[in-house]
């Protein structure tokens, strides 16, 4: 049905426990941001001995197991409608939540996915923020990443946020107030040719905006800044 009304990408996660993750998060208005601004911010150790679900313990590779038992159904029918799937990966990346497996949450298990079923049709939903949390990677080797997913062709979708820190602890941040510098980062998607679409995501709460609406609108208008200064700087 995508295809035929033509919507070319289709955005997923496969992240159990999705919903129960964030309404375990610490954030708000209260503060602990540039300027007071409340910040959205994750610890491990807050919920690493959460009870286990009713489905007792499932290992990582029995959610990975199913995962190429989704794709290897759907990517056939995605090829031939021309539809691409993203997949978003595990945020936060944790290993293990309340006795259940998480399977995208480093560079190897984000790639492991794409090499597990093969197609132009099967790819990421790059999140950025989500991405320099991985512990392997952290601010600093953010713009590597981007290269090394973005040369494959893989990056369909990308969100672009900032963090400060990685797992098992880490707050999300203002653009210009985390560990990755969002400049190199554009310039990195600029070098290997993405096209796709790129929105900011999960602003920090600025006071007196409860609709989130302002934090948004700072984060768009760096994000067009950013991507207007690099496209001079690459000539």
């Amino acid at each position: 049905n995508l295809g035929r009304v033509g919507i070319p990408i289709f955005a997923y996660n496969w992240m159990p426990l999705a919903g129960w993750v964030w309404g375990h998060w610490r954030a708000g208005n209260a503060g602990g941001g540039r300027g007071g601004a409340g910040l959205t911010s994750f610890d491990y150790d807050l919920v690493r001995d959460a009870p286990l679900t009713e489905d007792g313990e499932i290992p990582a590779e029995e959610i990975h197991r199913l995962h190429v038992e989704f794709l290897r159904a759907a990517v056939p029918v995605a090829e031939q409608y021309n539809v691409r799937l993203a997949v978003h990966p595990d945020d936060p990346p944790a290993p293990v939540l309340r006795g259940i497996g998480r399977t995208l949450i480093s560079v190897p298990t984000y790639q492991r996915i794409l090499d597990a079923v093969p197609s132009p049709m099967n790819g990421l939903e790059f999140c950025q923020g989500t991405v320099t949390e991985f512990a392997d990677v952290g601010g600093a080797r953010v713009p590597e990443v981007i290269r090394h997913f973005g040369r494959q062709g893989k990056i369909f979708f990308a969100h672009f946020r900032n963090v400060r820190g990685r797992f098992p602890r880490f707050d999300e941040t203002f653009q210009d107030d985390g560990d990755t510098d969002q400049f190199e980062a554009i310039k990195a998607y600029l070098e290997v040719g993405f096209q796709g679409p790129i929105r900011p995501d999960h602003s920090p709460a600025i006071a007196g905006d409860y609709n989130g609406h302002v934090g948004m609108a700072f984060s768009v208008g760096y994000l067009r800044g950013l991507i207007q200064a690099a496209q001079r700087s690459l000539g």
